[in-house]
């Protein structure tokens, strides 16, 4: 396990540390206070260049077409389907907040969020997801 007290709210590799790591691969990340977990584990990848190259290109069709207005219901998806791929969690978080504002009643929008949630490690918040959407009348296959 790899260790670093962090002075702030961020840090950020040096070009040496980055250089080490293996690319491509799933790491796992928390954050703590002490003993004290302020953010529980959850994984995130290392992208190679090629991979941060197509995640570049994806955000930008997605950004530029958003600044268009031009942004259709497949768009969001492709793009949550993007963060999913390359475990960018917290981009999928608020995309899919994003998407449960455009469209409150959908219940794959809280199936989504649901299993975010447990890939974040957060319990509580998935099970107040997947109960929002059976409420709505989803069907789960996973989690019934």
């Amino acid at each position: 396990m790899w260790n670093v007290p962090v002075k702030g709210h961020t840090y950020v590799l040096t070009t040496a540390q980055a250089q080490a790591m293996p690319k491509g691969v799933n790491y796992s990340w928390d954050v703590k206070s002490g003993s004290q977990v302020l953010v529980a584990r959850y994984p995130f990848k290392l992208l190679t260049l090629p991979q941060y190259k197509w995640f570049q290109e994806q955000t930008q069709s997605y950004d530029s077409k958003k600044a268009a207005g031009k942004l259709q219901r497949s768009d969001w998806t492709d793009y949550l389907l993007v963060c999913s791929q390359l475990n960018y969690v917290d981009e999928g978080l608020d995309l899919l907040y994003k998407m449960a504002e455009m469209d409150p009643n959908n219940p794959a929008v809280y199936r989504a969020l649901t299993r975010v949630y447990l890939q974040k490690n957060c319990p509580v918040h998935a099970l107040r997801a997947h109960d929002k959407e059976l409420e709505l009348g989803g069907l789960d296959p996973v989690y019934p």
